[in-house]
């Protein structure tokens, strides 16, 4: 199954962001462009990431293109480009691979369905080592919070900022935390 949230038809995510919050500065935008492009990523299936979709291209609003000037449709490589969200989409690639979170798990299940909130939760094993992965995508402007009873720490390896292999931090107690508009992703040894 391929999964993609902008194609090369119609306008792409940015300009589509920008249309549904009018009033939303482009900080907030660019925070919902990232939520949306993870849970892409670590969604099971297939990926399709559209050209310019790691720079949060625009179209400047065109909807269907194909007759546009150059200026519309042209990718812009070099200055302006935000290499912090490129590493971001570079380090959630990398946990969707090491991860297989592109298969189809033994173990899956839900953690929170609310109205603008999904949490779930995967186990990993290659050999003898297995994971469990707890993924959190926050879709709201306030931050949520997870209940949690499991034994030992939780190790962050995705926030709304960074995405890497290496744990961002631990997580010890009874709570995950995500932040407005946002993915957190976190793995623990079992």
């Amino acid at each position: 199954m391929i999964q993609y949230i902008e194609a090369h038809d119609n306008e792409t995510l940015f300009d589509k962001l920008q249309a549904s919050y009018p009033e939303e500065s482009d900080r907030l935008i660019k925070r919902r462009h990232r939520l949306a492009t993870s849970i892409l990523l670590l969604a099971q299936g297939l990926p399709m990431l559209h050209a310019g979709q790691e720079k949060y291209r625009t179209k400047w609003g065109e909807r269907d293109s194909y007759l546009s000037p150059d200026w519309v449709n042209q990718l812009k490589w070099g200055g302006g480009s935000d290499s912090s969200y490129e590493a971001y989409i570079g380090g959630l690639l990398l946990i969707r691979q090491t991860y297989h979170l592109s298969d189809n798990c033994g173990y899956f299940r839900w953690l929170a369905e609310e109205k603008q909130t999904i949490a779930y939760e995967r186990h990993f094993q290659a050999g003898n080592v297995r994971k469990r992965i707890i993924v959190i995508h926050n879709g709201s402007r306030s931050p949520w919070k997870l209940p949690f009873n499991y034994d030992g720490y939780l190790k962050n390896v995705v926030d709304d900022t960074h995405a890497s292999l290496v744990p961002l931090y631990s997580a010890i107690g009874n709570q995950l935390t995500a932040k407005p508009l946002s993915t957190s992703v976190y793995v623990q040894d079992l």
